[in-house]
């Protein structure tokens, strides 16, 4: 969601784009959308993380982009990694499905001003330390993580303006 600055009686101060899906890999980066926004001065913008509505949810059920996230248990963030424990020298795969609701924002210094035809660049960071970390690695498989990992996964995703 983009919030423009001034009068806009087309959007009502919002535009919402979407459903993404962000693919986070070490070392790499990728274009996850490119959208077209009306020209303005934008003073932030904020991604919503949170469940498919019902009411649309069967609309992206086939979709094999959004299938994971449109389940009975509508999943908002999904990671695939490897946990090191304290028991085993090796490590183990898990996937952590979390249903948390969170927003990510981005609030410029100044006002964005876009003209038609022009480009700006919002990055998108995940930190594994912070969303798996407490004063102790937090195993992803164990239940009993599962609250403070949730907590610590609305603070792990930042957006900032490139």
């Amino acid at each position: 969601m983009l919030h423009i600055e001034g009068n806009d009686t087309a959007h009502d101060g919002v535009i919402m784009t979407g459903p993404f899906v962000l693919e986070f890999t070490p070392g790499f980066s990728r274009v996850f959308a490119n959208i077209t926004l009306p020209a303005g001065a934008y003073e932030k913008i904020k991604f919503e993380i949170h469940k498919f509505p019902s009411s649309i949810a069967q609309t992206y059920l086939n979709d094999p982009t959004f299938t994971d996230f449109v389940t009975n248990d509508r999943s908002t963030i999904i990671i695939e990694g490897r946990v090191w424990s304290a028991k085993s020298s090796t490590p183990a795969n898990f996937v952590y499905k979390s249903a948390v609701t969170a927003n990510v924002e981005a609030i410029f210094p100044g006002l964005i001003t876009l003209t038609g035809g022009s480009n700006a660049t919002i990055a998108m960071l995940f930190s594994p330390m912070l969303a798996f970390k407490a004063s102790s690695v937090l195993d992803p498989r164990d239940p009993g993580s599962v609250p403070a990992i949730d907590n610590f996964l609305k603070s792990s995703i930042k957006a900032l303006k490139k």
